[in-house]
């Protein structure tokens, strides 16, 4: 268990458990863990535990003649963490075409502040994801399309998450029609990385 990132479980065991003591306790405990917690898909009570916190927020990007509006959630560079999405909600103002993916470069503007769902990390602790828009001639980068009506908001999601994040990259959606608004809504989760995963 020690090569599978064992201080993760670890801080999970300890807390669910509420257990003090010196050394690990996944090995001590793991005969018992199986059966009653499955480590990899925790409930959202849970997962603050083990140190992921889950957070949300939305973007609006308004229209600009001859230019694609953008919108994006940006792991910071030195965040020193993973962010993993795990829906997005689309709405532009009339039914569009938008492209998503993955950029290493953080849009112009930061535009709200996102919030955690977990209400035990409190009001004034913010997550690490930024939420950033900007106008862009061209629709960028053009990964994945997806046809989001005006009428309902496109959800996007996927049994293994829409996308990973690792420091300096931002998951980014843009109209692919010009002079156009953008509403975006980010469902994801966020922990700190072991050095291991960030270097596969």
């Amino acid at each position: 268990m020690a090569e599978l990132q064992q201080n993760r479980y670890d801080q999970l065991i300890r807390r669910v458990g509420g257990i003090i003591g010196v050394g690990s306790m996944v090995s001590e405990a793991i005969g018992e863990l199986f059966p009653m917690i499955d480590v990899e898909t925790n409930k959202g009570e849970l997962l603050a535990l083990s140190g992921t916190g889950i957070a949300w927020g939305r973007t609006f990007t308004g229209a600009v003649a001859g230019q694609n509006s953008r919108a994006q959630l940006f792991n910071p560079a030195e965040s020193g963490k993973l962010i993993t999405v795990t829906s997005l909600w689309v709405s532009p103002a009339v039914a569009a075409f938008v492209e998503v993916g993955n950029l290493q470069v953080a849009l112009g503007a930061l535009s709200a502040v996102p919030r955690f769902r977990d209400s035990r990390f409190g009001t004034t602790l913010t997550p690490v994801g930024e939420l950033r828009t900007d106008n862009n001639v061209g629709a960028t980068p053009a990964t994945f399309r997806i046809f989001a009506s005006a009428v309902e908001s496109f959800r996007l999601t996927d049994e293994n998450d829409v996308m990973v994040l690792s420091p300096g990259f931002g998951c980014t959606l843009s109209n692919v029609s010009v002079n156009a608004e953008l509403q975006v809504g980010f469902i994801w989760r966020e922990r700190a990385a072991e050095p291991s995963e960030l270097n596969l």
